[in-house]
């Protein structure tokens, strides 16, 4: 079932008793509302929701998450040291590697790594992926060049981008 939220958000001349059996039950989150939020706190699912979120971050090939999004996600208990690439052990994060050594990889090695994040999202629709502005901060790349490897992603309703992304695609 879809969330009371895009209830609210999208279709507000329909009652809540109204919105079970109406044809929007079957839409999509439109794309101007797939943002990645600014400050994420926590991860779903919440009281209101059913669907399960998963912090996106960039990470470095040594595994060791020192700063940046990829602190956070240890902070918060989302990320497991030592995790390089894929979905953390406790399910809540997904790395995606931009890094090694301290310096950027090549933006075709990091395209692999994110394709290899769209594939993993296709098979997963019913989670939602918040990507955060991975490669524009310590692997500084542009938000154009990182922007254009989500392109295909942009099309999955499951997968949030930051608004430079979105900008950008």
């Amino acid at each position: 079932m879809k969330y009371l939220k895009i209830y609210e958000e999208f279709v507000p001349e329909l009652k809540k008793d109204e919105w079970e059996n109406s044809p929007w039950m079957d839409k999509e989150t439109p794309k101007e509302y797939r943002i990645t939020p600014d400050n994420i706190t926590e991860l779903g699912p919440n009281p209101n929701e059913v669907q399960k979120e998963i912090f996106v971050f960039g990470s470095n090939l040594q595994g060791i998450h020192t700063k940046g999004a990829a602190r956070f996600a240890i902070d918060k208990g989302w990320s497991d040291n030592g995790q390089i690439e894929g979905l953390s052990r406790s399910e809540k994060s997904y790395a995606i590697p931009t890094q090694s050594n301290r310096q950027p990889l090549p933006i075709e090695e990091i395209k692999t790594y994110v394709d290899k994040f769209i594939d993993y999202a296709k098979q997963n629709k019913d989670i939602k992926f918040f990507v955060t502005k991975i490669g524009t901060g310590y692997s500084r790349y542009g938000d154009k060049e990182i922007a254009q490897l989500f392109k295909e992603a942009s099309e999955l309703s499951n997968v949030y981008l930051p608004k430079e992304f979105w900008d950008n695609i």
